[in-house]
């Protein structure tokens, strides 16, 4: 009996160790792709922080879209778009997977609704490269769906729309507008990503109330503000209040950086990176907080092309953008058209729900039509040495 017993509990000690083994190990893997998605965020935040605003979106949604494209590019544009992505060795997309099924775990444990869908949408009649495409289901689990692109754009485009939706659990609608799509697209990648998440403590909807929100100096709004006392995360140096409200289950929180001076936003953002974040929320401690901010509710879409070009990637956007890699025999005959991203976010008394959607859209290149020359109609003819330009012989051509 007592050997049973060791047995039974060396076998569990072995299942436990291998549990966390594997956790490690993929975390360890995810290290990468989490740096990456990181720094895309703030060097993206930058690029689009001047317009006027609200500014909402999801640098890991477009992360993954934009790498699984990353799979595809070869040589000079290959080299921009890690730049502009963050990426830095070959393991990237191994990486991203262990990332998404890290995340995409936080559902079952049953305090928090996340879900990350990527999916591959190609014109019926493309040779793409089947490597490529088994490389982005291995790594992605992202699956290959056929469109008539050529002859029914439009219906292609509403295929696609309704995956995201359905995928976001309705809150983002219309990702691709009208006419990004046509009879040269070939090639569209997408994320889809949705999130819902209760606060550990709720607000209590008696004690929101309508207060004034300085937009500026000069410009004031009445909007609803929720307000409780609380023990969060939390910390403050000259420049900023920072905090850090858990949602159930602990793993996931809302953070706010508050400048301390109400015209201070534009330094803050100037200053803020990954490694500043990272030392903002290594000095956070939980205390008990007086918590009174606005509730939230927006959407906001962007298209990206000029931006991520700016950004570094021109290359991925012209007619000497190389994406060999997709197509079967090698060829060079891709370039991205648009990448279009989409986010919704709600933040109320008892939570916060999040979603967004990222396509990015590959057309063929510009194609070089052949002229054409009907000659059904009288016309000269010369016969003519072309080293020296001398004409051997002239006529015309009339009946």
């Amino acid at each position: 009996m007592k050997y049973i017993c060791v047995c039974m509990l060396l076998l569990l000690f072995s299942c436990k160790r291998e549990l966390y083994s594997s956790e490690e190990s993929i975390k360890i893997k995810s290290d990468e792709a989490i740096r990456s998605s990181n720094q895309f965020a703030f060097n993206l935040y930058e690029s689009i922080r001047e317009e006027k605003g609200n500014i909402f979106f999801s640098p890991f949604g477009l992360s993954v879209a934009l790498t699984m494209t990353y799979m595809g590019a070869s040589s000079l544009t290959k080299e921009q778009m890690g730049k502009v992505l963050g990426i830095d060795s070959n393991n990237i997309h191994k990486s991203y997977g262990s990332l998404v099924a890290e995340l995409n775990l936080t559902k079952d444990k049953g305090e928090i609704d996340f879900i990350s869908l990527q999916h591959l949408w190609g014109e019926q009649q493309y040779p793409f490269s089947e490597s490529f495409v088994v490389a982005l289901e291995k790594n992605y689990e992202s699956e290959l769906t056929r469109l008539d692109f050529i002859n029914d754009a439009q219906n292609s485009r509403m295929v696609i729309n309704k995956w995201a939706e359905e995928g976001t659990n309705g809150k983002i609608k219309d990702l691709i507008p009208e006419n990004l799509i046509n009879s040269l697209t070939r090639l569209v990648l997408t994320n889809a990503i949705y999130f819902k998440g209760n606060w550990q403590r709720p607000f209590d909807k008696k004690a929101t109330k309508n207060m004034s929100f300085n937009i500026s100096s000069s410009e004031k709004k009445e909007v609803a503000f929720m307000e409780k006392k609380d023990r969060v995360n939390y910390m403050e140096d000259e420049l900023i209040q920072m905090v850090g409200i858990p949602f159930k289950g602990g793993d996931i929180s809302f953070n706010m950086i508050l400048p301390k001076k109400m015209d201070n936003l534009s330094g803050i953002e100037q200053g803020m990176n990954s490694q500043v974040l990272d030392v903002w929320m290594g000095k956070m401690r939980e205390q008990e907080v007086q918590l009174i901010f606005p509730k939230i509710n927006m959407e906001k879409s962007l298209q990206l092309k000029n931006i991520l070009a700016n950004m570094g990637m021109p290359l991925a956007f012209s007619d000497d953008a190389d994406f060999s890699l997709m197509h079967k025999a090698g060829l060079k005959d891709l370039k991205i058209s648009e990448v279009v991203h989409k986010a919704y976010i709600d933040v109320n008394e008892e939570g916060a729900e999040a979603a967004a959607a990222s396509a990015v859209i590959m057309m063929t290149k510009s194609l070089s039509m052949p002229k054409v020359f009907f000659a059904d109609h009288p016309f000269i003819f010369i016969i003519m040495d072309n080293k020296s330009k001398t004409i051997l012989f002239i006529g015309r051509f009339t009946n």
